[in-house]
C-alpha cells in the first residue's frame, strides 16, 4: 500500500517531536527505524519511549528553555532523548565523543547545561568536567539491551509506556546548540531553532526526493546535524525508514544496504573514497541503491562511483549555521563541478573583502540570506561579537570561497582561510586534491600550504595511500603536469597512514600545517622554484 508523506508543516508546528505525534496517531504501527542489530521501531514505540524521557527529566527539574547535555551511542535512543527533550521544550547540546581535554572542558563550561544523559563508559570523565550546578545525569548503558543496575539508567526510563507527553515546543523555539567541528579552533555553538532543523530535513527530502517507500541508512552520527536532522529529520518527516548504523564500515556497508533493502544513502566524501578503495567485487551492483547524497562529490568521484556501483550522486552545499540553502537535486541539469542553485527561501551571493557584491564568475566569500524566519542558525552561542561579525550586513559570511555563474549555478572553491598563496596565485587545495584522487592506488589525500623561501606558500600533499600499492612520485608527477597548471603543481609529498579528521570526517588541514615536512619527498623533474621544467 502506498503512503503519504506527513504534509505541510507550519511553523508553530516546525518540531521534529510535533511531527512524530502525527505520525503516531495516523500510522502508530509502522516502522520507522531499523538498528543496524534488526531492532524495529514504529512510530508508537518511538513517541511514546520519547514521552517516558520527557516525564523522566520533567519530574527531575528539568524545564523549558534548560540546556541538556548529551553523549549518547549512535543507535536510537539518541533519537527517543532528542524528542522527548523536544516535547518539554528543554534544549539539546549533543557533543563529539571525540571531544577530549580542553576541547572538551570548554564545550561544557561554555554550554554549563542543567541536566546530562551520557554514555556510562565516559561517566567519570564527564562528570569531573562538568561545571558545578549540573543536575541530574542519565547514564546510557554501552550495550542495547543490558539490565540497568541503578534508577538513573536510560534503558530503565524508557520502558514507561504510561508516560503522555505532548510537545509544547514551537518552530521559532530553540531546539540545540550544535557545536561546530573545530577545524580551526575551539568548537563554537550555534544555536538552531525548531523551524530550521525541520527545514533541514525538508531540504533533504527535496534533494533526494524522498517518498514513504524509500529507505535511508545513515552512516553519520546523530551528534552531527547530517545525521540528526539530513537523515534521521527527513525520513521522519518524508514517512521514509531509517536504517541507523552505529559506526560506518566499509567492507559491511553493501551487505548492509542489501539486507535492509535500502534505496538511497548520505555520506561524506571520504567514505565513499573508503567504498571505492575496497576490492572490486561482482556484487558491487547488487543493490537497490538508486541515488546518493555525499558532500562535497569531486567530478571525479561522482564518475568512479556511477560507473563501479551503478549510483548516481547528488551534492548539495550548506552548513550547520546556514542550513542547506544550494540545491543539486536530480530534477535539473546541473553544470559539471556545481553544487546546484540557491533554492527559496535562501538567498545566496559573492562578495569582495569590503562586502560588495561580485560579478558572475569571479572568485569571492559566499554568504547567505533566508527570507523565512527562523530558517538559519540565531547565532553563535555565548559569542555575541562573532555574532555579530559573521552576520555583518545583514548577510551570513561563511568563509568558504565561491563563485557564481551567469545562470546562477554556485560553486565552491575552498575554505578562505585555506586557500595557498604562490608564485602570486590564489590555490584551492581542493584542485589539486581533486587531481592527485584518481591515481591508482591512492585512497585520499589533503593538500595544504607550507612556508616557502621564496616567500609566499608552497605546496604539499599528504597521501594515504593503499597498502603495497602506492603510486610512484614519476607517476604523480606525471598526472599532475596533464591535470594542473605549473603554479598549482605540489613541490612536496608525503605518504601517510591516516588524515587527521573530526569525528564528521573532516579533514583538519591546521594539523597537516603542524605536521609540516615530516617525511616529506619533492616530486622529480621540479626544480627549486616548484615549477616543472
Amino acid at each position: 500500500m502506498q503512503r503519504q508523506a506527513i504534509g505541510e508543516i507550519d511553523l508553530p508546528d516546525a518540531v521534529l517531536s510535533t511531527v512524530v505525534e502525527r505520525w503516531a496517531a495516523r500510522d502508530p504501527d509502522r516502522v520507522c527505524i531499523v538498528q543496524d542489530d534488526g531492532t524495529e521501531i514504529t512510530y508508537r514505540d518511538l513517541d511514546q519511549h520519547a514521552a517516558a524521557v520527557a516525564a523522566t527529566l520533567r519530574e527531575r527539574g528539568v524545564a523549558a528553555g534548560d540546556r541538556v547535555l548529551t553523549l549518547i551511542p549512535n543507535d536510537v535512543r539518541a533519537v527517543y532523548v532528542m524528542l522527548g527533550l523536544s516535547k518539554i521544550r528543554a534544549i539539546e547540546v549533543p557533543i563529539n565523543p571525540g571531544l577530549v581535554g580542553a576541547s572538551l572542558r570548554h564545550v561544557l563550561h561554555d554550554a554549563a547545561p542543567r541536566a546530562a544523559v551520557i554514555d556510562a563508559r565516559r561517566r567519570g570523565e564527564i562528570e569531573a568536567a562538568l561545571p558545578a550546578g549540573c543536575g541530574p545525569i542519565v547514564a546510557v548503558l554501552p550495550d542495547c539491551g543490558a539490565t540497568p543496575d541503578t534508577p538513573d539508567v536510560l534503558d530503565a526510563l524508557i520502558e514507561n509506556s504510561a508516560a503522555v507527553v505532548k510537545t509544547s515546543a514551537i518552530g521559532p523555539d530553540t531546539a540545540s546548540i550544535m557545536y561546530t567541528s573545530g577545524t580551526t579552533g575551539l568548537p563554537k555553538g550555534a544555536v538552531l531553532p525548531h523551524r530550521a532543523t525541520v527545514r533541514m530535513g525538508e531540504r533533504t527530502v527535496q534533494a533526494l526526493g524522498l517518498t514513504p517507500e524509500d529507505t535511508l541508512i545513515t552512516v553519520l552520527p546523530l551528534f552531527h546535524g547530517g545525521g540528526r536532522y539530513m537523515n534521521v529529520g527527513a525520513c521522519l518527516i518524508s514517512g521514509a525508514r531509517l536504517v541507523l548504523t552505529r559506526k560506518f564500515s566499509a567492507s559491511n556497508f553493501w551487505d548492509q544496504a542489501r539486507s535492509h533493502r535500502v534505496t538511497v544513502a548520505h555520506m561524506v566524501v571520504s567514505m565513499a573514497h573508503f567504498l571505492l578503495a575496497q576490492p572490486e567485487s561482482y556484487r558491487d551492483r547488487d543493490h537497490r541503491i538508486t541515488r546518493a547524497l555525499i558532500v562535497p562529490a569531486p567530478q571525479t568521484l561522482v564518475a568512479a562511483f556511477a560507473e563501479r556501483f551503478g549510483i548516481p550522486i547528488f551534492e548539495m552545499y550548506g552548513a550547520t549555521e546556514i542550513n542547506i540553502p544550494i540545491l543539486n537535486s536530480a530534477e535539473a541539469t546541473v553544470p559539471l563541478g556545481s553544487c546546484g542553485r540557491a533554492a527559496a527561501p535562501y538567498r545566496v551571493r559573492v562578495v569582495d573583502e569590503y562586502d560588495r557584491a561580485l560579478p558572475p564568475g569571479e572568485v569571492g566569500e559566499l554568504c547567505i540570506s533566508c527570507e523565512e524566519p527562523w530558517s538559519m542558525s540565531t547565532g553563535y552561542w555565548n559569542q555575541p561579537d562573532e555574532t555579530l561579525n559573521v552576520t555583518r550586513n545583514f548577510w551570513f559570511h561563511t568563509g568558504d570561497a565561491g563563485r557564481i555563474d551567469e545562470d546562477g549555478y554556485v560553486y565552491y572553491v575552498d575554505r578562505l582561510k585555506e586557500m595557498i598563496r604562490r608564485r602570486g596565485e590564489n590555490i584551492s587545495p581542493r584542485t589539486v586534491e581533486d587531481a592527485i584522487a584518481p591515481i591508482d592506488g591512492v585512497v585520499e589525500c589533503g593538500a595544504y600550504p607550507v612556508p616557502s623561501e621564496f616567500g609566499e606558500d608552497e605546496i604539499a600533499v599528504a597521501v594515504v595511500a593503499e597498502p603495497g600499492r602506492a603510486p610512484s612520485l614519476a607517476a604523480i608527477a606525471a598526472v599532475c603536469a596533464e591535470a594542473l597548471p605549473r603554479f598549482a603543481i605540489p613541490r612536496y609529498i608525503r605518504f601517510v597512514d591516516d588524515l587527521p579528521k573530526t569525528e564528521t570526517a573532516k579533514v583538519q588541514k591546521y594539523k597537516l600545517k603542524q605536521q609540516g615536512l615530516a617525511d616529506a619527498v619533492e616530486l622529480p623533474q621540479l626544480t627549486d622554484q616548484g615549477v616543472r621544467e
